[in-house]
């Protein structure tokens, strides 16, 4: 690289900054103010008119100043040398919003709201597969006459809770027959094949020895029950995105094109969201980054993605969505930084 590009690519960088601090458009004097470019504000205006001529920066309206290019951003995220680490106060808040956390969904959730608060982005989790996952524990608890709260714990320390209706006369004892039956054949097991154990289970042909082991009397409340199990466990197992932050789109409003509403409506449809993060599958400690119009769907072309995997083995991915007026370096660092201590808190 000549010294001209060398200088060239610090100016670009100094544009970048400067733009994303103050969302104004930058021009040569600022430029030579603010950063220690060594050479004159009219070296750094011809600078400025070559990356303008090669699509990296354009001049917004009738502003003397210039603005990064989606090509621009791109030019100056592949060659981001040092991703920004997080600070030890970051660390700190992050290991006090995750303390105490037990259940997947509250780990998830709460891993959301500190994703975005660090970026001031629209965090995104993808909740991990669970090809590898097996049932835990079984509990059934009496909630009062007619009632149960069935409770299933998983392996990652997913939860997922049922009310079920139950005969008045079933007594403590009864539930308590009826939760070792089902414990018996699924605890263990997993998740993928538990459902396909209980529909067996729950309608077994007559003189099946592979039904439930139980008094005549209590046979369709342990049926009720496991196919009750069997339903939640099957939708629990459709995936699913996590979303925190969207209120941080309404502050970033003006660096947005069109209207809002398109976008916040695609952020519903977490379909959209889960082929996009499919789509930036990564490796191991990988950040993968998307700029505007990478993004194929119409309603994300005028925003950023920068998304890292996470989990056993990089099964699930999680990232944050923004404006392409974005701090890349800081959102990098964080999106990589949470990745790797959602992982550990997994394998915990």
């Amino acid at each position: 690289m000549s010294r001209a590009t060398a200088r060239r690519v610090h100016v670009l960088r100094a544009v970048v900054d400067d733009y994303v601090n103050s969302r104004e458009p930058v021009g040569s004097a600022a430029l030579v103010e603010r950063h220690n470019l060594g050479v004159s504000a009219a070296t750094i205006r011809n600078d400025m008119a070559v990356l303008e001529e090669q699509g990296l920066i354009e001049a917004p309206h009738t502003s003397a100043g210039r603005i990064p290019t989606e090509q621009g951003y791109r030019y100056f995220v592949d060659r981001i040398e040092d991703i920004k680490p997080l600070s030890a106060a970051e660390r700190r808040a992050i290991h006090q919003l995750l303390e105490g956390a037990e259940e997947l969904d509250d780990v998830l959730a709460r891993t959301a709201r500190a994703l975005s608060a660090l970026t001031q982005q629209v965090a995104v989790i993808q909740i991990p597969k669970v090809s590898n996952t097996r049932i835990r524990h079984v509990e059934i608890l009496t909630m009062g006459p007619g009632q149960v709260l069935v409770v299933v714990i998983a392996s990652n320390g997913d939860v997922t809770q049922r009310m079920v209706p139950a005969p008045h006369e079933v007594s403590d004892v009864d539930v308590a027959l009826v939760r070792d039956q089902i414990a018996e054949h699924i605890v263990g097991k997993p998740l993928h094949a538990v459902t396909g154990v209980l529909t067996s289970v729950s309608s077994p042909p007559p003189g099946d020895p592979t039904g439930f082991n139980l008094p005549r009397q209590l046979l369709d409340f342990a049926h009720t029950v496991a196919r009750a199990i069997a339903s939640a466990l099957t939708a629990h197992q459709v995936d699913r995105v996590v979303l925190s932050g969207t209120a941080n789109l309404a502050r970033s409003q003006q660096d947005f094109r069109k209207d809002l509403t398109g976008l916040l409506e695609t952020l519903e449809e977490q379909v959209v969201l889960l082929r996009l993060l499919s789509e930036m599958e990564a490796d191991d400690d990988q950040v993968v980054v998307r700029i505007g119009s990478e993004n194929t769907h119409a309603e994300l072309t005028d925003t950023s993605v920068v998304a890292s995997s996470y989990g056993t083995n990089g099964s699930a991915m999680l990232g944050v969505l923004g404006p392409t007026r974005m701090d890349y370096s800081g959102s990098m660092g964080a999106v990589r930084a949470i990745a790797r201590y959602l992982s550990r808190i997994l394998s915990s």
